[in-house]
């Protein structure tokens, strides 16, 4: 008798607007945008998800888990200086989440816990795209983390985008389809 079969179609989450404290609703998310733009292309490979900004955040998280994505490419938008448009983020911390960014590109202590993606760390980097520690402690991190968690148990493989606010949502969007192949081929699911 045949076992399962393996699973053939990837998680692409990105989140929802929200209010950075101190001030207003933003009017959208980086990531969001994004994502929807990439809805055409990705019927019949990737399951997307947009996220809450607050703790039911864990909860859809985990219930799309639960159906056993072959990998998973995670976003989240930063509002930070630069002139990067995405940053691959290779790791998540196991940290509170914090409203506000603690001064420095990494509020981290050494002894804090901490997942690394192997795929993230190996990422070719596209115009456009940096590899720097900019996760902090908010939703991002903590569904990073929970994501990381859950792919490293299982030996699925993972990545997050952090898409800067100003950045160009075009180059953004080439990044999301060269992380999913990227993922993808990780994962043994590389399209034609």
């Amino acid at each position: 008798m045949a076992g399962p079969k393996p699973p053939t179609r990837l998680l692409v989450t990105a989140f929802e607007p929200f209010a950075p404290p101190g001030r207003g609703m933003r009017p959208g998310n980086a990531s969001e945008d994004v994502i929807r733009a990439f809805e055409d292309r990705a019927r019949g490979r990737c399951d997307l998800l947009v996220l809450p900004v607050d703790p039911r955040c864990e909860v859809a998280l985990a219930r799309a888990l639960d159906r056993d994505p072959a990998g998973v490419v995670a976003m989240g938008e930063a509002a930070l200086p630069g002139s990067w448009d995405s940053n691959v983020e290779v790791r998540a911390w196991d940290r509170p989440v914090v409203p506000a960014r603690a001064a420095g590109p990494s509020s981290s202590a050494p002894s804090e816990a901490f997942f690394a993606s192997p795929v993230a760390e190996g990422l070719p980097l596209l115009p456009g795209m940096e590899r720097e520690d900019r996760i902090g402690s908010y939703w991002c991190n903590r569904a990073y983390y929970r994501v990381l968690e859950w792919c490293l148990r299982f030996g699925r493989p993972a990545l997050f985008l952090h898409l800067r606010v100003e950045g160009d949502r075009g180059r953004q969007g080439a990044h999301l389809d060269h992380a999913v192949r990227e993922v993808e081929r990780a994962a043994g699911i590389a399209r034609p």
